[in-house]
């Protein structure tokens, strides 16, 4: 008989997309856009160039004599020649076989302004703003950033033609549309990323016009304002939050300042013992997705087996997890090792008996080799307590906190207060964020918690437990009390955490 157990890296059990729903999220967004952008131009009628125009002298262009437009730029599409088509020039400016870009096209001065109409910038303008609705979603390292620069510089060209054409305005000095485009692309920027010196030093390098540098700064603080009344958080904010990402802000909140790390840290934290059998190991790697665990000497020095193979019909736990802050003694830390180091002593270990499995897609560990043990004391694989920087419980969450965001730590192993190292618990981002959610709830009397509750039901993911008994501030207390955790895993993953392992066990 033959069991294999496999255990994917996240631990969701969420149902994996299918490859036919993968090429038709990717082909979908490139169609649509692609017959958008060919369609629409047929919906405009063939203007005459310039050049083309009977009894038009060169005095009589735009810019003068000596200086001739460079007709290249606009898109004959369906047009006859010496037509063109306005819509097709912004859209597909590279039918026309020059260098020239839709951006291009709107900060030019080269053109009057009768060679664009305003109905091609309002679809130029709305095109730019539906394109990314389809893009967003799709693995595409492209659709955000050129799009609204693009409907802000269509946006802005049309206001400023606007401008221009009030009759308030008449026999009045007015800035040319492409000024005005300019300023609207900055604003678009400004009003999506919420970034003000960045985006206006970039608008800068790309026009050179030194002139108008104090407008775009304006013209970005405002749209920035505007933006932080409409929506707290920026484009990225947003999606960070969406994706339940693990990101700290670079300062620390106050309430980090009343919180200790003890009673931060999660307490159900799984370990392996010094002397370590291969059954143990490769349970903890199926059964969970954590990417370190740590090794300690269980209270009493005792080295017993915590998981009998014969009872497996019974409620046990497959894996060490100890409890800290309860009546039983806390273990000894002795170190720490990582997922990918076990993998690679598995490997190792597979690899000296069956040399096929180099190339094997799944590592399979035969039941051979489950009884051997291994010892992570004095062999190199283990990380020594002294060496990862580990913070008492009674520590300010403050400090925890600025060595998560300042050094970039995946993780931060807590130890008893009163010294020696005693294992206390382990701290991850997800645990500080949850302390700051926690607080919020207290604050505003559980309205965060049910709107963040419905989230993540509809995200596929349970409410979250509450950890903290409220009153456990830095100084008071019982700092080490047990809450209830499921995992305290870390979303920052090391090098092959992703690896499956099956584990073919033969009975």
């Amino acid at each position: 008989m033959t069991q294999t157990y496999d255990k994917r890296k996240g631990g969701r059990k969420n149902r994996a997309p299918s490859r036919l729903s993968e090429v038709i999220a990717a082909v979908f967004p490139v169609v649509f856009v692609s017959v958008l952008a060919f369609v629409a131009p047929l919906l405009f009628s063939c203007k005459v160039r310039q050049d083309h125009v009977e009894g038009k002298s060169s005095a009589d262009m735009p810019l003068g004599i000596g200086h001739e437009v460079d007709h290249r730029m606009f898109v004959r599409f369906t047009c006859q020649q010496g037509q063109y088509n306005d819509l097709a020039s912004l859209l597909l400016p590279s039918l026309s076989g020059s260098y020239h870009s839709t951006l291009t096209h709107l900060y030019s001065r080269d053109a009057d302004e009768g060679a664009y109409s305003d109905a091609s910038l309002v679809v130029l303008a709305a095109c730019y703003y539906v394109f990314p609705l389809f893009i967003i979603g799709c693995s595409f390292p492209f659709g955000l950033f050129v799009p609204n620069m693009v409907f802000g510089s269509a946006a802005g060209h049309l206001f400023g033609r606007m401008v221009n054409r009030a009759p308030w305005l008449v026999g009045t000095r007015v800035a040319h549309p492409t000024v005005y485009a300019v300023l609207g692309a900055g604003a678009a920027l400004g009003g999506w990323t919420r970034m003000a010196i960045a985006i206006s030093a970039i608008m800068l390098e790309q026009t050179g016009n030194t002139d108008s540098l104090i407008l775009m700064m304006v013209a970005v603080l405002s749209s920035r304002l505007v933006g932080a009344v409409l929506t707290p958080n920026s484009f990225t904010d947003e999606v960070i939050k969406q994706k339940n990402y693990e990101v700290l802000e670079p300062r620390e909140p106050k309430i980090m300042s009343t919180l200790s790390a003890g009673a931060v840290c999660a307490r159900d934290v799984v370990c392996l013992r010094p002397v370590e059998d291969v059954a143990s190991i490769v349970r903890v790697l199926m059964h969970t997705t954590h990417t370190a665990f740590p090794v300690c000497q269980p209270a009493g020095g005792s080295n017993e087996r915590f998981y009998d193979p014969e009872r497996r019909g019974s409620k046990q736990d497959p894996v060490w997890r100890v409890e800290t802050g309860s009546h039983e003694p806390e273990p000894e830390l002795l170190g720490l090792v990582t997922r990918a180091t076990l993998l690679d002593l598995l490997e190792e270990m597979v690899n000296s008996r069956r040399r096929s499995e180099r190339t094997a897609p799944h590592l399979r560990v035969p039941a051979s080799v489950m009884d051997q043990h291994v010892n992570f004391l004095g062999t190199g694989m283990m990380i020594g307590a002294d060496e990862l920087g580990t913070v008492p419980a009674h520590v300010p969450a403050s400090r925890v906190y600025r060595m998560f965001s300042l050094m970039g730590v995946r993780r931060v192993i807590v130890v008893q207060s009163g010294g020696g190292n005693r294992l206390g618990g382990v701290i991850t981002r997800r645990d500080l964020l949850d302390a700051i959610e926690e607080e919020e709830d207290l604050r505003d009397g559980g309205a965060a918690r049910e709107l963040r509750q419905k989230r993540e039901r509809g995200g596929g993911s349970g409410p979250r437990q509450r950890r903290r008994p409220a009153g456990d501030g830095a100084q008071g207390g019982a700092l080490l009390t047990p809450r209830p955790r499921a995992s305290w895993a870390s979303g920052w993953d090391d090098s092959r955490t992703g690896r499956s392992l099956p584990a073919t066990v033969e009975h």
